[in-house]
């Protein structure tokens, strides 16, 4: 079946996790030039009394944010979007039902459940309706356990639903492997492309976690569009491991 829903609003392929509460790394990496960042108040450090300034951080260059939030339900979900969030991603997702109530809270009524507070977005967007919000907001719901592959069908038919974003490891130890961000041989990989595949002949863009240029190619081969390619800790933990293991190989003469 293919889905004859209005196309989804694009982000560029290439975007990076921030985990690290502070508006300075994200300057740094909202000028790096990819093209979004995810604010990540699941497993990253960031409050919810965070957002408004990494926003305005990113507004500078004017790069688009995801916020992921800590669970379904998060009370967050509304704040982020009033502070300038793109779109919020959703983690946990395993039922139809789940993901109609997460594409709910990213849109006004008639269409879903959110609640008129714009002060800030229409600062810049004085012709702001619902209607725009609505068209403009991403809703991406996280694939990470067996449950919501038997249900996926239910997921990706839901209206509001734009993308789907797969965590690798988290499905990996779901079905009793070690955790991986590359597909692993067998069931893992066949459920990896299974979810890309299907995503995509629904118009639901199909997005994963890849960690790295080798897991970005993996997982294009498989059908994904969409990738984070790193986050700002792991970046600063090669880079300084990387500057470390120069130091401790170079044949430099004791300082005088």
């Amino acid at each position: 079946m293919t889905d004859t829903r209005e196309p989804t609003p694009r982000l560029g392929p290439h975007g990076l996790w921030c985990s690290l509460p502070t508006t300075y790394a994200t300057e740094i990496l909202a000028r790096s030039g990819f093209d979004w960042l995810c604010v990540d108040l699941q497993h990253g450090f960031f409050t919810a009394g965070d957002l408004l300034s990494v926003m305005q951080t990113a507004d500078a260059t004017a790069t688009p944010v995801l916020v992921r939030v800590e669970h379904p339900e998060s009370l967050v979900i509304h704040r982020a979007l009033d502070a300038g969030a793109r779109g919020i991603i959703f983690p946990s997702i395993e039922t139809g039902e789940q993901a109609a109530r997460a594409a709910a809270l990213c849109r006004y009524p008639p269409r879903g459940v959110r609640s008129w507070g714009p002060a800030r977005l229409m600062l810049g967007k004085p012709d702001y309706t619902p209607a725009s919000a609505d068209d403009d907001a991403l809703c991406f719901v996280m694939i990470e356990s067996r449950r919501a592959l038997d249900n996926l069908d239910d997921i990706l038919t839901v209206d509001g639903v734009d993308g789907v974003l797969v965590g690798p490891s988290d499905l990996a130890i779901d079905q009793g492997l070690p955790p991986s961000p590359l597909p692993v041989e067998g069931r893992h990989r066949e459920a990896l492309a299974h979810i890309a595949a299907q995503a995509s002949e629904r118009g639901v863009i199909p997005a994963v976690f890849a960690d790295s240029p080798q897991g970005v190619h993996a997982y294009r081969e498989l059908g994904y569009e969409l990738f984070g390619v790193g986050n700002d800790a792991g970046l600063l933990r090669s880079a300084a491991l990387h500057l470390l293991q120069q130091l401790q190989r170079a044949e430099l003469p004791d300082p005088v």
